[in-house]
């Protein structure tokens, strides 16, 4: 785990190489390492995010976790301060999101991106809310129980709260 992020951070300089090394690590059998490639993501974000957010293609078309790393990775509050990026990552949520609008029992690849997209759209949203929300409702559309599942942790963060309280009632209301 500490090798991969203190590789990301150590060659941060060459954003692009970085990535094509840590996503070998994404699916590993070990969560940790998982999450490590989520770190590792967030600190080539915060030296460079445009130059992240290009070169993760491969990894936000992926697999299930890498998915995951993506999602884990970008949706940190610090990287979104910028509106331009956290509306990128917004529409990056919607994508992914939508990987899981079946009512199968989930894989756990799935279960961990459910996870978390189950945090990710909030904090993405307060730094977008007018384009976040607007996503977000159109979740409403799909009758995925997975995606059901996704909005409702999302509505019960308190920053999505303090954000805009009548506004989580009524997505809650919807959801019923």
């Amino acid at each position: 785990m500490c090798g991969i992020i203190a590789y990301a951070v150590h060659h941060q300089a060459d954003n692009q190489s970085v990535i094509g090394f840590i996503d070998q690590y994404a699916s590993h059998k070990s969560w940790r390492i998982r999450e490590a490639v989520a770190i590792a993501i967030q600190e080539l974000a915060k030296k460079d995010v445009t130059a992240t957010l290009k070169n993760i293609v491969n990894l936000e078309k992926g697999n299930d976790y890498e998915k995951r790393a993506v999602v884990a990775g970008l949706c940190e509050p610090k990287l979104l301060k910028d509106k331009a990026v956290a509306v990128h990552v917004i529409n990056l949520l919607d994508e992914i999101t939508a990987t899981l609008t079946h009512d199968n029992k989930l894989t756990d690849e799935e279960d961990s991106l459910r996870k978390a997209l189950g945090y990710g759209w909030s904090v993405a949203i307060v730094h977008a809310p007018a384009g976040g929300k607007k996503a977000f409702e159109k979740l409403l559309q799909k009758k995925s129980k997975h995606i059901k599942w996704i909005m409702k942790e999302n509505l019960k963060k308190n920053r999505l709260i303090k954000t805009d309280a009548e506004w989580v009632k009524i997505m809650e209301s919807k959801l019923k």
